[in-house]
């Protein structure tokens, strides 16, 4: 009976040590880890809204509370913030891209690739008071300069930018930039216009460049006919970048995953993500985060949060469709992110993804992961990493080696006992 006893003491002391060995292991293997689980779940979709024919742009209006699309056709179409609903489709040129909003008269400038135009919306009655000849080839982005009234538009082909005055609706300087160049941002705080050249001009697969504007020396070429402008400085960049904006908390321009800073013109940081050129991007001022949309993981549309503190990832959304993110605006009064999906099939409609934001603090509390975050969405296997045995604890080896050597002793006890 005694030796029964002493058995099942052992028994139980050897199963207390290899559970505890068991846990601190556990504990060891997961300390020194981000909590992942807060970063996978900061972005969540509200709704897939129906639009036109493959989106191409995205702006918002933030007197009317309106999101204005702009679909591959001729057709741009305005959701309303408060039902996440198309409201209003407005037929403009052909083709229509870039998009950007007059604040002061309530208009909407669209960008017309195929016919060579921009269409002004009134956001009074949804409806298009007047097209301009852009005098150039292809334009593509468009950024508005509310102090002087004066829109900027980048013609892809002709390698310029045409300068539209607000006033009386016809152009009065075009601009000589780099090649290919696409998407275009005024920095208020300058005063300047940044170009993102998609294209270098020495080789069609080199790397980009931006070209900075100053509207004050347009409006000193003015009156006459349409003028050649200089630039006022070319930056190289590497990359070709395609979509840039303005950060006017930090005085920095995101030019592709590169940013600018417009103390000097110069490139001082890159984005830790995305691994592919961005799409899309847009700035959200009261998170001082900037978002990013492009193809991620398996080429899933996948959108990026990035603080501009360290320019480094604190959210993913991968959005489960294949292709990129062909145009985004961001909401602060809902704290709502718009992402226009790119390319649909034949026949279907084209999508908006509205993310809610909201749980994005403007100071997000970074991982103290010694890695880079990675930009793709993120598995069970990364938020539960699995334990191996290099991370085992040195006091839980002990307890095991314990436990065992108590085992072996029993079973030597109890080889006494029964050749006795």
């Amino acid at each position: 009976m005694n030796t029964q006893r002493f058995l099942a003491a052992i028994i139980i002391l050897t199963l207390c040590g290899a559970f505890l060995a068991v846990g601190m292991f556990v504990e060891r293997a997961g300390a020194n880890l981000p909590d992942l689980t807060t970063v996978s779940s900061s972005l969540e979709v509200v709704v897939a809204i129906e639009v036109g024919l493959s989106p191409t742009g995205v702006v918002y209006d933030s007197g009317k509370g309106e999101m204005f699309v702009a679909n591959s056709g001729s057709r741009v179409s305005v959701i309303s913030e408060d039902s996440n609903k198309v409201i209003a489709n407005i037929t403009v040129g052909a083709n229509p891209t870039g998009m950007a909003y007059d604040s002061v008269h309530g208009r909407i400038f669209v960008a017309n690739t195929d016919d060579n135009t921009v269409s002004i919306i009134s956001d009074s009655n949804n409806t298009v008071v007047a097209t301009v000849p852009v005098w150039g080839i292809q334009p593509k982005g468009i950024a508005y300069d509310s102090v002087r009234n004066l829109m900027f538009v980048a013609n892809c082909v002709s390698n310029t930018v045409s300068v539209i005055s607000g006033n009386n609706n016809t152009v009065i300087a075009t601009i000589n930039v780099g090649d290919k160049p696409v998407g275009v941002a005024y920095d208020s705080g300058k005063d300047l216009i940044f170009v993102a050249n998609s294209q270098s001009p020495a080789s069609d697969s080199g790397p980009g460049t931006v070209s900075v504007i100053s509207p004050s020396k347009v409006v000193a070429s003015y009156p006459g006919t349409p003028t050649d402008v200089p630039v006022v400085a070319t930056i190289d960049v590497q990359g070709r970048p395609t979509e840039i904006t303005y950060n006017s908390g930090r005085g920095e321009i995101f030019a592709g995953r590169l940013v600018i800073s417009d103390e000097n013109n110069s490139v001082v940081a890159s984005l830790s993500a995305p691994q592919a050129s961005p799409y899309s991007v847009a700035y959200a001022s009261d998170k001082s985060i900037v978002f990013y949309g492009g193809p991620g993981n398996e080429l899933n549309l996948t959108v990026w949060a990035v603080s501009d503190e360290t320019n480094e990832v604190i959210a993913t959304l991968d959005l489960g469709y294949q292709g990129g993110s062909s145009g985004m605006a961001y909401n602060p009064t809902t704290e709502v992110l718009y992402v226009a999906k790119g390319w649909q099939p034949l026949g279907s409609p084209g999508l908006v993804f509205a993310i809610s934001v909201s749980s994005l603090p403007s100071a997000f509390p970074l991982p103290t992961a010694s890695a880079t975050p990675d930009s793709t969405p993120l598995s069970d296997s990364a938020i539960n990493p699995s334990p191996s045995v290099p991370e085992l604890a040195p006091t839980a080896l002990l307890f095991l080696i314990a436990a065992v050597s108590l085992a072996v002793i029993a079973r030597s006890k109890l080889r006494e006992e029964t050749s006795r």
